[in-house]
């Protein structure tokens, strides 16, 4: 889920940077473009991660349902950004091959 969420976001932030045309990616190397995307990612990632940490915090079930630890919450983080950066070279591909979807 975590691998599909960092896709999506990442899929969203370039949705958005070209709807708008905030020229987030404009005139950028491929590298510097892949460390926006992943940082962005790891943003939202870590947020999602605060959020389940104080969803169980205040859960009323008095057991956790959401944070099952430290190796879990690695885990979300680095599906995530794998995720995010499978994007951008999937993205990279299509858009150099002009391929559309």
């Amino acid at each position: 889920m975590h691998f599909i969420g960092g896709f999506w976001v990442a899929m969203t932030l370039v949705y958005l940077d070209s709807r708008f045309n905030l020229s987030l990616f404009k005139e950028k190397s491929f590298f510097l473009n892949l460390l926006i995307i992943v940082s962005f990612v790891a943003l939202i990632g870590v947020f999602w991660e605060f959020f389940e940490f104080i969803y169980d915090f205040f859960s009323k079930e008095g057991f956790k349902v959401a944070q099952l630890g430290l190796t879990d919450t690695m885990g979300d983080l680095f599906f995530g950004l794998v995720g995010g950066t499978i994007f951008v070279f999937l993205n990279k591909f299509f858009r150099s091959n002009k391929i559309n979807l």
